[in-house]
């Protein structure tokens, strides 16, 4: 065996009969990756970017045939000059691998030795709630898996899925059963991170408030005859009989509730082979069950990944490149003891200055890591609220929370919306066009130009370009009432910038102001 930082090169008579491997770093397995064809009796196993990124130093590599566990090769390798061990690990330490979405994530290999005590002890008090509020809940997914096939959790997953049973085949009543799912868990005092509408996660921290580990809850319903489980299963190949009534399966010496037919489940989601082993594995959506599942429920998640890996690890605040001035520009507008909203606010460092000059500020943001680093430097009592920008309802109860107050508000979006899609922007704007009266104005700051350093998984690498911010704010009743244009200094690199301060569009104002008499009227 052979290894450079392009891959690794092996003979395939050390393969042997092996299909898949298991690539080790010092005994930790950081890849799966199915075994490429031989040239000429050579195999060349290139490596996947994330961790290409990461070779520097030395470790032990070995390469183990998945299936049997067997050590096929090892060997001593140096990548680069460092003397280090080389370690593929997160902030905090912990050791990550390449997951089923080609991304280096953590997995329970990796992580503490009490990690799954934790997250099996979680999962139990999860349970217990919601078979007490009626949802039939049952274990799917590689949790399922690994317990059927081999008597524990499968040790490259990194959370415990659940799904339930819904009676209804409407997907407005399915959102409606999910809301009201999320609300019973939020005053239980569940962290909940909705990813759609039939998709939640219920997010668990440590002592220090970093997150710790994480549940799934699927909604799972018929439709036309056909077995759904966003966000990739549909198929005939399952009926209710094999879902309920559950029956417990042992997870690490605590009883969790299985699917009445475990087996037929698992032929349902992974085929027919599903008792050999394949870290490797995704799920293969094709295009109109993905399109079904899109429009019925959306996708509320996009981004949080990157953003929670982030902030991972980080406890200082320093707000982001360019803000002083953008912030300056809202504070020469404000009347003293204004209402500041910090959309996107990050670190939370913006909020902060906008506190010390006497202003009342809500910081909000959808990363729960963000909001632990802005928590710890919270020097003037800030209100932080967690709200995902991709989350419509949840943009619209902001909105209205806000306009209830009766008061202007200045909003703050600094370096935010270049990283939002289309529909995610248009929340944003609605936001705004809501509370934007009066005197009341955003400051808003984006990148307009592609980067050379453009990464698709990287929205800080995105751009925004200013005739699609003009067509937008029209189409949302806003206006922008004066721009600066500029260059700043990111992090990948020098990025043309526009920071503008909007309003709402007269006409809109006005509307607002009818809207808000008819409705004091009424209240009369």
């Amino acid at each position: 065996m052979r290894a450079n930082r392009r891959g690794i090169a092996l003979s395939q008579a050390e393969l042997g009969d092996a299909d898949l491997v298991d690539i080790r770093f010092d005994d930790h397995r950081v890849w799966s990756v199915p075994v490429p064809a031989a040239v000429d009796g050579k195999v060349q196993i290139a490596w996947p970017a994330p961790i290409r990124n990461r070779l520097s130093g030395r470790t032990r590599l070995s390469v183990h045939d998945t299936v049997s566990g067997r050590q096929i090769t090892c060997a001593d390798v140096a990548f680069g000059r460092s003397r280090s061990r080389l370690a593929i690990t997160d902030k905090r330490g912990q050791w990550l691998a390449m997951t089923k979405w080609d991304r280096l994530g953590p997995v329970l290999d990796g992580s503490d030795s009490d990690v799954a005590s934790r997250l099996v002890r979680s999962a139990r008090r999860l349970v217990d709630d919601l078979q007490a509020w009626g949802y039939p809940v049952y274990l799917v997914g590689g949790t399922l898996l690994g317990m059927v096939r081999g008597g524990e959790l499968l040790p490259h997953d990194d959370d415990i899925d659940f799904a339930f049973l819904a009676e209804s085949d409407d997907p407005a009543e399915l959102g409606r059963i999910s809301f009201d799912m999320e609300r019973r868990l939020t005053d239980a005092g569940y962290a909940v991170a909705r990813h759609s509408l039939a998709q939640l996660e219920l997010v668990f921290f440590d002592e220090a408030n970093q997150v710790d580990h994480y549940i799934d809850v699927f909604t799972g319903f018929f439709h036309e005859g056909l077995y759904c489980q966003p966000f990739a299963l549909r198929s005939d190949e399952i009926t209710a009989d094999d879902l309920v009534p559950t029956r417990d399966i042992d997870v690490n010496g605590v009883p969790l509730p299985g699917p009445a037919n475990p087996e037929a489940w698992l032929a349902y989601a992974y085929g027919e082979n599903w008792r050999i082993p394949d870290p490797t594995f995704k799920f293969v959506v094709d295009r109109g069950t993905k399109q079904r599942f899109e429009t019925w429920f959306g996708v509320f998640n996009r981004g949080r990944f990157f953003w929670e890996k982030h902030w991972q690890g980080k406890d200082l605040a320093h707000g982001s490149h360019g803000g002083r001035a953008n912030a300056q520009r809202l504070l020469e507008r404000m009347p003293p003891q204004s209402n500041v909203l910090d959309l996107g606010c990050g670190d939370g460092h913006w909020g902060q200055a906008f506190a010390s000059a006497g202003h009342r500020v809500i910081g909000t943001d959808f990363s729960f890591e963000a909001l632990r680093v802005a928590r710890l430097n919270d020097e003037h009592d800030v209100t932080l609220w967690r709200i995902n920008a991709n989350d419509r309802p949840a943009m619209l109860e902001l909105g209205a929370n806000l306009v209830d107050t009766r008061r202007p508000w200045y909003v703050f979006c600094n370096d935010v919306i270049h990283g939002l899609t289309y529909p995610n922007r248009q929340n944003v704007f609605l936001l705004m066009r809501m509370v934007l009266r009066g005197q009341g104005a955003a400051v808003v700051s984006f990148d307009t130009h592609r980067t050379s350093a453009y990464v698709r998984s990287d929205p800080r690498t995105w751009h925004y370009p200013i005739e699609k911010f003009h067509r937008e704010l029209a189409e949302n009743g806003l206006v922008a009432v004066s721009e600066r244009h500029g260059i700043r200094r990111a992090d990948h690199g020098w990025r043309r910038t526009t920071t503008a301060v909007i309003q709402a569009a007269p006409q809109w104002d006005s509307a607002q102001d009818s809207w808000k008499n008819e409705r004091d009227e009424d209240a009369r």
